[in-house]
């Protein structure tokens, strides 16, 4: 089934988790720490977009990294207005919820839950700002993605299903309602979370 996300099919996941019990989750670790502006070409360096880099400065999200041996090794963006998702996705959240996207551990240090210790850290900071859940997203075929989701406590909510048809025609499924249009970067479809 996962060969049905592909160029025509896109599936994600979303996910969702209590911010109370991630905090908790993994002891605190002295290399996480927020990045600022000097991180930018690291961060690139890392193997991130510059766009979202850039994206992420400018529009409030935050980017929590872990640094081993003064490499960031580990990043996590995080955002409290909507995000985008795909070309044609915008996904809005309610108030009390921060949003994670764009998580990627360097090859050499998988395995090693840096993952979860981000996503812990990140919760010990907005849980403190008022904020009660974090929801993320992944795509269905990134099986990596979903064991660190499962390892840091985040429970599977719903799918988000497209079919890209012709004319730039796209159907999207999510949850229990189905719709079809021209959405386009000018004119994206938003998936409301409540």
């Amino acid at each position: 089934m996962r060969l049905l996300d592909n160029s025509v099919f896109r599936q994600y996941v979303i996910y969702s988790t209590d911010l109370a019990e991630l905090a908790q989750a993994a002891a605190p670790d002295p290399r996480i720490r927020w990045a600022t502006e000097a991180d930018k070409a690291a961060l690139t360096l890392f193997g991130r977009d510059c766009t979202l880099v850039h994206r992420a400065f400018e529009s409030g999200g935050r980017i929590a990294v872990l640094e081993d041996a003064g490499h960031i090794v580990a990043a996590n963006w995080y955002w409290i207005n909507p995000v985008s998702v795909d070309v044609v996705l915008t996904i809005r959240y309610s108030a009390d919820a921060v949003m994670v996207s764009n998580g990627f551990v360097d090859p050499a240090h998988r395995g090693l839950r840096y993952f979860a210790a981000l996503k812990a850290f990140a919760a010990r900071e907005f849980l403190a700002l008022g904020y009660r859940r974090m929801l993320s997203f992944r795509r269905w075929r990134n099986v990596s993605a979903e064991r660190a989701h499962r390892h840091a406590g985040a429970r599977p909510w719903f799918r988000i299903v497209i079919l890209r048809g012709p004319f730039r025609l796209r159907a999207i499924k999510q949850r229990n309602t189905f719709s079809i249009g021209r959405w386009s970067t000018t004119n994206r479809k938003v998936i409301v979370i409540p």
